[in-house]
């Protein structure tokens, strides 16, 4: 059996990250926008969206891909990005292979570290996410929860609205009409109709 050399294994593991959230990089990159922006600024969206991965794991140029950071084959790439209500400001975060969703509630923890004050989270319908804003405690009679991270929660408006993607919505009615052949919709006002061929 050969053993790969001390400078292989030191290449091999340098890329290996041990620690949990946005990377050191990410956060020093925020913090210095943040800084630049102007309090209205400060005011962001936080728009995730997931894209599925072929499950695998890839050692190519020394470089390590496909793990999540319990080491775990990722079955999704969760992308992350903030945008301002207020202004033109807009980032893309991490790009983070996860196993599950609950990784944007450590994205928010952060991202309030910062300094920013995340008031809308954007996602599409899927059931992935609308079971993870139902653990959050978002309800159509309340569609929106309190950001746990806010320190003082009486002096800063600390609710996080929860948005729908309108465009996801589109296309997610587009797929069913064009995979089930029918569309299953709540009555309408006046209407008794329900599904639409």
């Amino acid at each position: 059996m050969c053993l790969p050399g001390r400078a292989v294994l030191r290449r091999l593991t340098s890329v290996l990250s041990v620690q949990s959230g946005l990377e050191v990089g990410t956060m020093g990159y925020l913090k210095m926008r943040y800084n630049k922006l102007t309090p209205r600024e400060h005011l962001v969206n936080l728009a995730l969206d997931e894209v599925y991965l072929a499950q695998g794991v890839e050692l190519a140029a020394g470089t390590v891909t496909g793990e999540t950071r319990e080491g775990n084959v990722a079955r999704t790439l969760l992308c992350t990005m903030i945008n301002s209500i207020a202004g033109r400001y807009e980032d893309m975060i991490p790009m983070n292979p996860i196993e599950s969703i609950s990784a944007d509630r450590q994205v928010l923890q952060e991202l309030t570290e910062v300094g920013y004050q995340v008031v809308s989270v954007t996602t599409d319908g899927h059931k992935v996410n609308t079971a993870f804003q139902a653990k959050l405690g978002v309800t159509p009679d309340k569609p929106w929860f309190a950001n746990p991270f806010v320190e003082n929660q009486e002096q800063h408006e600390a609710r996080v609205h929860v948005i729908n993607d309108t465009v996801h919505l589109w296309k997610n009615g587009f797929y069913q009409l064009l995979n089930k052949k029918k569309l299953v919709a709540p009555p309408f006002p006046g209407s008794k109709a329900r599904i639409i061929n």
